[in-house]
């Protein structure tokens, strides 16, 4: 089976839009080559610029530059090292709260509060 990507969404050959939102906001879907055997799981932003820019080199994540994980157009992805890749997560102020799914905002290590997106997160800051 073929698949293409547009405006950040990857859709089938016949036009369907493939994935769904993980807890965290990332679009998961599956490609397959005929069988199961050849099933393979990919995140969204990933296998868009692994279409547009070749595979991604070991030690190196792609990044949204705008934070909100299902924006994934090509120009909102950046390749980065996976040290820039944490740096950024933790920029302004903002932190990930696994257990919680949200971001939080902190300000001279004073809580502000907690957001959906990190960007919001960011905003607050």
């Amino acid at each position: 089976m073929k698949y293409y990507h547009k405006d950040g969404q990857v859709y089938n050959e016949e036009h369907r839009l493939l994935g769904s939102k993980d807890k965290h906001g990332y679009i998961k879907f599956a490609t397959c080559s005929g069988s199961r055997a050849s099933t393979k799981q990919w995140l969204a932003h990933r296998w868009i610029w692994t279409q547009v820019n070749g595979e991604i080199p070991k030690g190196y994540d792609v990044d949204h530059i705008d934070f909100n994980p299902s924006n994934n157009k090509i120009e909102n992805l950046q390749l980065v090292t996976r040290k820039q890749h944490r740096d950024r997560r933790h920029q302004k102020g903002t932190v990930y709260q696994r257990r919680s799914g949200r971001y939080q905002a902190q300000r001279n290590n004073k809580h502000i509060g907690m957001y959906a997106t990190k960007c919001a997160a960011i905003m607050a800051c």
